[in-house]
């Protein structure tokens, strides 16, 4: 047993203990399962909810903390964007795009202007207004190419951009742009703390000052942050006092602590999580666990560049090969969907018709045998020319894609196809790998959305250079020209042909093996009240800031 096994053992065994020996010290709150003396239609305000981050954020500056998932969950509190997908009042539990800090907006000029009213009276956590010139100094830094940022790219299509007064300023774009006003989907700096600083090492960026309805009060690298209510937001005041970021890497002691009643929120459950450790008499009477859909895919992108997948036979032959079923049972242990393209089925430019490639070993083998490839020597191995059918997939370290691709390896090894595993770091993995475009095929994941899916960053032909996001360095001339056509258009019905056509072109060259969508999974403390999940795109947090705790459960 390695040393480092052993300090983790008993790790996990002192938190237990602890967590054992808060029941008897908590008893005065009540258990949840026994107090009921609360109206759940009436929020009550106070107490502090905690939740667990599994890493310490990279920043909580908006332009350089969008590229981490750790720094979004809590900048999304201190600096509302001008637009968020919420839930539509017209029609509960779906998604609606919803003015945050702006007020309004419109079109003009068949789509190429946009102008954006701001909402007045929207004060900084340290008394100025925010205005035009937040947004206007946000902009430049975004396209500035020296700023730390994923943002430039919401801004490509942008001609330029001025205020019209102190709450209203106008965007010109190059051409007609349908998701211009999604883009808008950020927080804004303030001009009157940052103006003539360097952004990317500011103290800022650890000490933020925001607008939304909370404020920032402390951050202890790798312990917690510390946010409490903002008493002047423009929002109003939420009903938490606190929200506490406690950072907790290890998953197994995030769900030690829930259970005991030192959490109140973990994300992103690991299947077994939920169906095995929160389970049994303590989890019963502190946690409430959620399910949702969610349009989170995983694939494997093959690498065009590499000569043993020119032919589209080929990968269709790979396709065919993979039981999807298999995975989702073994991984999710059934809690998953096959996908078949970019675009889940929950959006409305989903085109159900496109070609898929249901498990089907003898149509793969027929396949490889039309390309020119059999097992000449009887090795078990596929072989043309001499040379035997085998690639690497390169992966990042994550122990449910390591299932999937063992998974994989072992269904393409039954038709002859040898796959190795190669598992670097996140940060190798695409700066050293994928951004240079090093790898024979890759693993992905993510999704397109649901309200304004874009395939132009994953398979637009401008898209295939280093650091660009068409990974698959994938070109179709027929292809980039629906995508633009897709994004010009501002008729729906228009818009809906080229997608259909797209999603064609693309399922039948197999740029991308789609493989699932997990369902997500969180748990909560009982005591937590007005948690509302719904499917992606709304998800379990779009009505977070409005959560609330019974006073007989609140804790300081």
């Amino acid at each position: 047993m390695s040393k480092r096994f052993q300090i983790t053992i008993l790790l996990l065994t002192f938190l237990f203990l602890i967590s054992c020996g808060k029941k008897e010290d908590n008893s005065n709150r009540k258990s949840t399962s026994t107090v009921r003396n609360f109206d759940p239609s009436q929020p009550q305000s106070g107490g502090s909810l905690v939740r667990a981050l599994s890493g310490d954020p990279v920043s909580l500056q908006p332009l350089y903390g969008y590229s981490d998932g750790a720094s979004c969950e809590v900048i999304i509190h201190l600096f509302p964007p001008l637009v968020r997908k919420l839930e539509d009042p017209n029609n509960p539990g779906h998604a609606k795009l919803m003015p945050v800090l702006a007020e309004n907006w419109k079109f003009e000029e068949d789509g190429k202007v946009l102008i954006f009213k701001l909402r007045e009276g929207v004060h900084w956590h340290d008394g100025p207004e925010v205005t035009t010139e937040d947004v206007i100094f946000t902009y430049n830094k975004a396209i500035d190419p020296h700023t730390k940022t994923i943002v430039h790219y919401a801004f490509s299509r942008i001609d330029t951009i001025f205020a019209l007064d102190k709450y209203r300023f106008k965007v010109i774009y190059k051409e007609p742009f349908v998701y211009a006003v999604y883009r808008w989907d950020i927080g804004v700096l303030p001009k009157h703390v940052l103006q003539g600083k360097d952004i990317n090492t500011d103290p800022f960026n650890r000490h933020p000052v925001g607008y939304g309805m909370f404020k920032f009060v402390n951050w202890s690298p790798n312990e917690q942050i510390v946010l409490e209510a903002n008493e002047n937001s423009y929002w109003g005041r939420p009903y938490l006092d606190r929200m506490i970021f406690r950072i907790i890497p290890e998953s197994a002691v995030q769900i030690l602590e829930l259970k005991a009643g030192n959490l109140d929120l973990v994300t992103r459950l690991h299947t077994t999580q939920f169906l095995r450790d929160l389970t049994g008499p303590e989890a019963e009477q502190n946690v409430k666990k959620f399910e949702y859909n969610d349009t989170f895919m995983y694939g494997l992108v093959f690498n065009l560049k590499m000569d043993i997948f020119q032919d589209k036979r080929i990968r269709q032959a790979i396709y065919y090969a993979i039981d999807k079923k298999s995975i989702i049972d073994g991984v999710q242990y059934g809690k998953g969907r096959p996908c078949w393209g970019p675009i889940p089925p929950e959006s409305w430019a989903y085109n159900p018709n496109i070609k898929k490639y249901p498990f089907s070993p003898e149509r793969s083998k027929q396949l490889f045998t039309q390309a020119g490839w059999t097992d000449s020597d009887g090795d078990g191995i596929l072989d043309k020319d001499g040379k035997p059918f085998k690639f690497t997939v390169l992966s990042f370290q994550n122990e449910s894609v390591q299932q999937i691709l063992t998974i994989v390896q072992q269904q393409l090894k039954k038709i002859g196809v040898a796959m190795k595993i190669k598992v670097v770091e996140w940060s190798v993995y695409l700066n050293t790998f994928v951004a240079k475009r090093n790898f024979d095929m890759c693993v992905t994941r993510g999704g397109l959305g649901v309200l304004a899916p874009d395939l132009s960053f994953e398979f637009h032909s401008s898209q295939i250079h280093d650091t660009e996001y068409n990974w698959a360095t994938y070109i179709n001339h027929e292809l980039d020209e629906l995508i633009e056509n897709s994004l010009r258009t501002f008729d729906r019905e228009k818009q809906k042909k080229y997608f259909y056509r797209a999603q064609e072109i693309i399922s039948e060259d197999v740029p991308v093996i789609y493989l699932y969508m997990r369902n997500s999974m969180i748990a909560t403390s009982r005591r937590v009240q007005g948690v509302k999940p719904y499917p992606t795109p709304l998800g379990f947090d779009y009505n977070l800031d409005y959560w609330w705790i019974p006073k007989v459960f609140q804790r300081q």
